[in-house]
């Protein structure tokens, strides 16, 4: 059609059907760039959290106490952990806590501000429990480790050894494990990263690489084999998370008599990640091996 002054007009009849069914497919196309942006930028901006800087510290004393040629009556050997600095928005209170409690306990319980002071505690107990005549002069030990077993994405495992023989029948061994958000500045339990409905799953590996072990088979009496399972298998007191996946240690006497010793297992990282709840399986899956 053609209007005043030569212009052409040209008039386009689409039915309403066809213009819905376009304009459906353009929103459906908007909210895909929309929600493929909105992941974009949620990755791109996710922080990368900085391992802590830390290095190990040494101290070692050794001093005769008894009328003897024993040079090591009385032997310290401590090996411990020292931060050095601190990435914004990490709290490291109760880390900073362990590790002190891992490497100056004091026999009653206390701590000693430093390791010199601690040798001094243990030298004026040693010489107040000998200056009995009944008792024969021991020489004493203390041999204690705290490591590192994993420092990444805020999360921060520990151990602390301790080996010590201050007279009596044997020496001891005791082994503490912890995991820390540093996020938060909190101890992580097993509870809080695995999925309550896996739970039970989680013991039933544990207790089969427990029985694995000792060579125990799956209908074996716990207290036929002289373990204190009373009321059934149990997870051990001291876990943390690895790398490798998590870290178990049932201490000496804490299932068993002495004589057994320590039982060390590890739930490999797939065993492991099938028992995490989501969010953890997520953060596992950026520190495991």
């Amino acid at each position: 059609m053609t209007g005043n002054g030569g212009f052409v007009f040209l008039t386009i009849h689409i039915k309403p059907s066809t213009l819905m069914k376009y304009f459906t497919r353009f929103l459906t196309a908007t909210a895909l760039l929309w929600l493929m942006a909105s992941c974009q930028s949620f990755f791109s901006t996710e922080k990368t959290v900085v391992p802590l800087a830390i290095h190990t510290t040494k101290f070692y004393h050794a001093q005769m106490l008894c009328n003897d040629t024993l040079s090591d009556s009385l032997r310290i050997d401590i090996s411990s952990l020292a931060i050095d600095t601190v990435p914004p928005g990490l709290l490291t209170d109760s880390l900073t806590a362990f590790i002190n409690y891992a490497s100056l306990l004091k026999t009653d319980g206390t701590l000693a501000p430093d390791e010199s002071s601690l040798a001094a505690s243990l030298l004026s107990e040693n010489r107040e429990v000998y200056s009995d005549p009944d008792f024969h002069c021991q020489g004493w030990t203390l041999t204690r480790k705290v490591e590192c077993l994993l420092n990444a994405d805020g999360l921060f495992s520990v151990s602390g050894f301790d080996f010590s023989f201050m007279g009596g029948a044997h020496p001891n061994t005791q082994i503490i494990l912890k995991t820390f958000d540093l996020t938060t500045g909190l101890a992580v339990t097993v509870k809080e990263m695995v999925a309550p409905e896996k739970m039970p799953q989680l013991l039933k590996v544990v207790e089969q690489k427990f029985r694995k072990v000792y060579e125990l088979a799956d209908t074996a009496s716990w207290q036929n084999n002289g373990f204190w399972f009373d009321d059934g298998f149990k997870l051990p007191q001291n876990m943390a998370l690895t790398p490798d996946g998590l870290y178990l240690i049932y201490n000496q006497y804490e299932v068993a008599p002495y004589a057994v010793g320590t039982t060390e297992l590890i739930v490999d990282a797939d065993e492991w990640m099938n028992v995490l709840t989501p969010e953890w399986q997520r953060r596992f899956a950026r520190v495991r091996r």
